[in-house]
């Protein structure tokens, strides 16, 4: 997790807060969250080398390639942009330095939120509405497991992701393919608040208060892991 906070000296202060996970041998998620008094509009530019190539596969999900004769790098999707588009801008690689690169600009719902899911080449991301409410899930199958995204919908204050009640911004379940190891699933819940009154008293100060939790599905429901529990499967 980082923070980072921008124009400091102006009447309008900004706040970046940035969580990154990954799963070993499966998808890394990035959840960006950024505050501003009457805040309009915000964007993720996530800049590439100059020999990558951004190929829009279909909307919302990029990948990444060196050469059109070989398979992508990477596969790179944005579950809760509105929309993703492809930037022509210069990078530098040392001082007075200039290279032509593209970039891979998402813009953040209203909430100032961009989640960034990134796989490996030929990944196959599945979205849809397991519940029939307003909370998209994307999903994909890496090796054994197979992962599920879900962000909570705008304006949602508390949701109820997998069965569990929370007020996080994302939930991340990882459940194997074989349903004979159900249960070593994990559940990760990110940004998930100290309390109410607490996340509160410090959200009016411009800070936003993420956290990761780690839950493992036990017998009747999940139970917590200490967090450096996250990738290491009941299994190993």
């Amino acid at each position: 997790s980082a923070l980072s906070q921008g124009h400091v000296g102006s009447g309008r202060p900004s706040v970046h807060r940035r969580v990154v996970l990954g799963w070993r041998g499966g998808p890394w998620v990035v959840l960006d969250r950024v505050s501003r008094p009457g805040l309009r509009q915000a964007l993720a530019r996530w800049y590439l080398a100059p020999d990558i190539t951004p190929v829009m596969e279909r909307a919302g999900v990029v990948d990444a390639v060196t050469d059109s004769t070989v398979p992508a790098l990477a596969s790179v999707a944005f579950p809760c942009s509105p929309t993703v588009e492809l930037e022509n801008r210069d990078v530098s690689f040392r001082l007075g330095g200039r290279s032509p690169s593209k970039v891979i600009a998402a813009r953040a719902d209203t909430s100032g939120r961009v989640v960034t899911l990134v796989a490996g080449p030929a990944t196959q991301w599945v979205s849809n509405h397991p519940s029939g409410g307003p909370e998209a899930a994307w999903g994909c199958a890496s090796g054994r497991w197979r992962h599920t995204v879900i962000v909570r919908p705008e304006g949602l204050p508390s949701w109820c992701p997998f069965g569990v009640d929370s007020d996080a911004e994302l939930a991340w379940c990882i459940e194997p393919q074989d349903a004979d190891e159900r249960g070593s699933a994990r559940l990760c819940l990110v940004a998930q608040r100290e309390g109410t009154a607490r996340g509160a008293a410090r959200e009016e100060r411009g800070c936003i208060p993420f956290g990761v939790t780690v839950l493992e599905r036990a017998a009747g429901g999940w139970r917590a892991l200490p967090n450096e529990e996250f990738g290491q499967s009941a299994t190993e």
